[in-house]
């Protein structure tokens, strides 16, 4: 009996929001996590503003020139293949895992935007104030974190969809 690959679609999607979940709750519970709210409460209106719209101008750049590179990777294992011929599945796999790369990309770059730009670091600094958690080193030091782990799997997962037939 083989698996449809609608429901491995929806287990694979089903898995990534599990673990979205877990991390939420764990954010919320820690207290880096409610003074990281504090300080995004705290930053001038426009600074944010500035930050979400250079997010998702970096986030859509980034996802589509990432999965673009996942699609020729995987036309390199099916050279004769029509581009409607992949399975649901790899499709999934190449998207997902793509976009979840440049997620955490963009979040290091916006970070170092945020914080190497002379008029971002005043309000971020002004925010700050009484704040021990919220810093650049421990800001790069979380998404460092998150990339070591989340990065190889979805490396990982862009390979298997890539071989997937």
């Amino acid at each position: 009996m083989t698996q449809s690959p609608v429901i491995s679609v929806f287990l694979f999607l089903a898995l990534w929001i599990a673990a979205f979940a877990l991390y939420g709750r764990y954010w919320r519970s820690t207290a880096a996590g409610r003074e990281w709210r504090e300080f995004n409460g705290r930053v001038d209106p426009a600074v944010r503003r500035f930050a979400v719209s250079l997010r998702w101008l970096l986030l859509i750049v980034l996802g589509v020139a990432i999965m673009l590179a996942a699609e020729r990777f995987r036309r390199a294992f099916h050279t004769g293949e029509a581009p409607g011929d992949a399975s649901g599945l790899a499709v999934a796999l190449l998207v997902v895992s793509s976009y979840m790369i440049a997620v955490l990309l963009t979040a290091l770059l916006i970070n170092f935007v945020w914080w190497l730009s002379p008029w971002m670091r005043r309000a971020s600094d002004a925010a700050k104030v009484g704040l021990s958690a919220v810093s650049f080193r421990n800001s790069m030091g979380i998404l460092t974190m998150q990339a070591v782990v989340v990065i190889p799997i979805c490396l990982a997962q862009i390979y298997l969809g890539a071989i997937m037939k």
